[in-house]
């Protein structure tokens, strides 16, 4: 449950048992141009585990690589996580996503466990590597099943998205969100999970599943969702008139005016966000593959969320900062991150 003891304990192991640099020179023979890190945000070993490696990647290695990250923030009362503690952990991580991450995305567990159960026949139906596990190593992993679909949907529609490095890469997300705040965008996915049937004759052989037109059918039948605990209300409402987004567009066929202009209009009515803020990326699909849609939002909106997390850290630290301090995180350390969080959330 501590941050700063399984960062600690990363990074020394890192020093003295692995050699990090001959296990990244193994990925790829050329130099790595950027990492995606998704992660649980509330527990101890996520959330410091990847703290400690962006924060290695981007100052003791000679590449320079761009990092996106995939934050996972618990829900309270049902993940295992201790309140304070987790209130804690979230904050240092978020610090440091903010100093290391050039494109930092939160989902919450919250929202992922609604959908799942939501759309809980259709997943059950969708092949997973944990389908194949062994027995004794099926405990939590089943339940876990539709929340790890939905999440790895909208994490491939991300990648996807250096399909065609000439047109995009992780430079762009870090000039989209270099100069906003917060700096964290949430997705809105469409379809929120995979087709059962991608890859079979149907896909193959309609002329409508993989279309802007099948897109937008499934939007009117509410098969979209924010993978984030806040709605669109809260967006529109509470926003910013410099609220951003970033419309990653996977369809066959013409992605053109016509169709531009219907996504930007759902947008604008869903968010309230401006077309000038709006920015699209075409990505390439093959014949079997489902069209989708992931809109990552970046919204003043989420800030109270974030707030309401940092009030509880900050008023939980006295009765854990000898805990925390035994593996290397002072109180003034602690007090910059949080001081650095709520001017980012704010």
């Amino acid at each position: 449950r501590n941050w700063a003891e399984g960062k600690t304990r990363f990074l020394e192991e890192m020093k003295t048992k692995v050699d990090i640099k001959k296990q990244l020179s193994a990925i790829s023979p050329e130099p790595v141009r950027g990492y995606v890190v998704p992660f649980a945000m509330g527990g101890g070993t996520g959330s410091s585990f990847s703290s400690a490696f962006i924060e290695y990647i981007k100052t003791n290695t000679k590449e320079h690589a761009t990092i996106a990250t995939f934050g996972l923030m618990p829900e309270f009362g049902w993940d295992p996580v201790i309140f304070e503690a987790a209130a804690i952990n979230i904050v240092m991580n978020l610090e440091y996503q903010i100093k290391y991450s050039d494109c930092s995305i939160l989902v919450s567990n919250k929202a992922l466990r609604q959908l799942a159960h939501q759309h809980d026949k259709k997943l059950q139906k969708i092949p997973s590597i944990i389908d194949d596990l062994p027995k004794e190593h099926e405990v939590g992993w089943k339940d876990y099943k539709g929340m790890n679909l939905i999440a790895a949907n909208t994490i491939s529609m991300f990648i996807s998205s250096f399909a065609r490095e000439t047109e995009w890469d992780m430079s762009n997300y870090r000039t989209w969100l270099a100069t906003k705040k917060p700096k964290f965008a949430i997705p809105w996915i469409m379809p929120v999970s995979p087709s059962e049937s991608q890859w079979g004759k149907d896909m193959l052989t309609s002329t409508k599943n993989n279309t802007m037109e099948d897109i937008l059918n499934k939007i009117g039948k509410k098969e979209d969702a924010l993978l984030f605990d806040i709605d669109e209300n809260d967006i529109r409402n509470n926003g910013s008139s410099r609220d951003s987004c970033c419309v990653l567009v996977k369809v066959k066929g013409e992605f053109d005016i016509k169709e531009r202009e219907a996504i930007k209009r759902i947008i604008k009515d869903k968010f309230n966000i401006e077309e000038s803020r709006m920015i699209f990326v075409k990505i390439p699909i093959m014949d079997g593959e489902q069209a989708s849609i992931a809109v990552l939002v970046n919204t003043k909106a989420i800030g109270p969320k974030i707030l309401e997390i940092a009030k509880e850290a900050e008023e939980s630290w006295d009765g854990y900062k000898d805990e925390y301090g035994r593996w290397g995180l002072s109180t003034e350390e602690f007090k910059q991150g949080l001081m650095d969080v709520v001017h980012q959330f704010s």
